[in-house]
């Protein structure tokens, strides 16, 4: 114990010798430059997908014999609009053994769901919307076509016309 206090203040000296987190004044920010290519890539993937990303908030009935029954909550988490019919997919473990199902679309209300697929080995679920949002944010996807081994993922979120460097 008194090897790892002494080496604890040696090492403390020397930052405090060497100016270490000192400041002279006031720093200096330089502007950025122009984005590359793939943070551009990445903003547009991003401007185009975030519309359809959902919060999903569960909840489980408690009480019993002696108590009500009410809705307690159970989790939050998140998945994404799948089609215009008001699809949502999120994990499976978000939504296993909930009793009732909510999510909400950007800072819009939070819209009742229900459970219409599982696929446990996979940790994916399909829900519902019980109402259809106004206009809902369809997740962008590539389709079969442009999917192949070994590429990445994110160029298949673009809408037409974006291309990857």
């Amino acid at each position: 114990m008194g090897a790892a206090l002494l080496l604890g203040v040696i090492v403390g000296a020397g930052f405090a010798l060497s100016g270490v987190g000192a400041q002279e004044g006031p720093r200096t920010v330089t502007p950025r430059g122009p984005l590359d290519a793939i943070e551009r890539h990445t903003i547009t993937v991003f401007e185009n997908a975030s519309p359809s990303v959902a919060s999903i908030f569960t909840a489980r009935v408690t009480g019993g014999v002696f108590q009500p029954e009410t809705l307690q909550p159970a989790g939050t988490g998140s998945g994404f609009i799948w089609d215009d019919r008001g699809h949502v997919v999120t994990n499976n473990h978000m939504v296993e053994g909930a009793d009732a199902v909510a999510v909400k679309l950007g800072a819009g209300d939070a819209v009742p769901a229900r459970i219409v697929g599982r696929a446990p080995d996979y940790d994916l679920a399909v829900l519902k919307l019980e109402e259809r949002p106004t206009a809902p944010g369809r997740c962008p996807s590539g389709g079969r076509r442009s999917s192949r081994s070994g590429r990445s993922s994110m160029p298949s979120a673009i809408r037409s016309g974006s291309t990857v460097p």
